[in-house]
């Protein structure tokens, strides 16, 4: 250690190859499960379950609740997220798109994750093999509260899931 208290670069170093990810709390009983479908151009999209966070929009062009989400993404806004960390996620049949913003058709991914229909989010994270927190997108604010909650560590359900 230094004189301030520090830990010497080898120390650091040492240290820190050693380390292992934190697992990240979940509030959810929904598994996490692999992100595959194709984009509206019918290419396959499989996203990288390693990513950070995954924040998914489960929307749809006929949804009247779905409208201030999609214009927060067509205006740049990301419920506190990067550009990378959002997904639209839609049913066959379905198109809406956002700038910067994956879309992911795949009816089995809405199956998978419990959603019936629009509009709804889950938030992801590498390290937790749960959905982190989930729950009706009634708007910005309470994506974007759910979404800060949960990066403090303090993710919040409103959807009690039973087994």
């Amino acid at each position: 250690m230094t004189a301030d208290g520090r830990l010497d670069p080898e120390a650091a170093a040492a240290i820190l190859a050693s380390a292992q990810p934190i697992g990240v709390r979940a509030a959810s009983s929904i598994s996490k499960v692999p992100l595959i479908g194709h984009s509206p151009r019918g290419e396959l999209v499989a996203l990288d379950m390693e990513h950070t966070w995954w924040l998914l929009l489960f929307v749809s062009s006929t949804c009247q609740g779905c409208l201030d989400l999609l214009s927060h993404l067509e205006e740049g806004g990301r419920f506190g997220l990067g550009d990378s960390d959002v997904v639209l996620v839609l049913r066959d049949g379905d198109v809406v798109e956002a700038p910067g913003v994956t879309t992911l058709i795949a009816d089995d991914v809405w199956q998978a994750y419990g959603v019936s229909g629009p509009p709804f989010f889950s938030l992801l994270h590498a390290n937790a093999d749960r959905v982190v927190t989930e729950g009706v997108a009634w708007g910005v604010a309470s994506i974007s509260e759910a979404v800060t909650r949960a990066l403090a560590g303090q993710p919040h359900n409103e959807v009690h899931r039973f087994s």
